[in-house]
């Protein structure tokens, strides 16, 4: 089977011709009625999940990996003159390699974290900081729909260049209602 390939942003994927068979689930066309190669991360998924394969970029980056890129991508924004960012969607086990990075003078801007969904439990308590007070993560970043520029913003009506779709939501209304009951109940300080 094709290695498949995911962008960064996981809102686009790539896949090889031969991974397509009648069964597969529905993916944009290319002119001519063919199969295209670049899908919507969601359908992708779909197409994968089917074939029991694993979709990645490349395999996981390692700790020391990480870490090496926290500092960098750090080091990079504080020489455009930046002082801050937001990094949104964070995995939650990389919050404590940001903070330690930080702690060992390795982060040289502030950043306000936002966790996945996966993260919720990590911060429901209290919202964590590093030592300095550089790195702070205090809120879940939700995906409710798919990207734009992909076809996959949920939009109420169907896009104009393919009415065939009104994009894809990512969350039913059942799964993201207790993230924001919960948010509603102790996101604010009151328990």
């Amino acid at each position: 089977m094709a290695n498949p390939l995911a962008s960064a942003q996981a809102s686009l994927g790539w896949l090889f011709q031969r991974c397509l068979v009648s069964d597969t689930p529905r993916v944009l066309l290319a002119a001519g009625g063919t199969a295209g190669h670049i899908y919507p991360a969601v359908a992708l998924s779909r197409v994968l999940e089917a074939r029991g394969v694993q979709c990645a970029l490349v395999g996981a980056p390692s700790e020391a990996q990480k870490r090496e890129a926290f500092a960098t991508g750090a080091s990079v924004y504080a020489a455009y003159g930046w002082t801050g960012l937001h990094n949104m969607s964070v995995d939650p086990a990389d919050i404590a390699l940001i903070e330690d990075e930080a702690g060992g003078g390795n982060v040289a801007i502030r950043v306000y974290n936002a966790a996945d969904r996966a993260g919720y439990d990590a911060i429901k308590a209290e919202p964590r900081s590093s030592a300095d007070g550089r790195i702070v993560t205090r809120a879940i970043k939700l995906y409710a729909d798919g990207a734009l520029g992909s076809r996959g913003a949920a939009l109420a009506e169907p896009y104009a260049d393919a009415a065939e779709t009104s994009g894809l939501l990512l969350m039913t209304e059942a799964e993201a209602l207790p993230f924001f009951e919960q948010a509603l109940r102790h996101g604010t300080g009151r328990r």
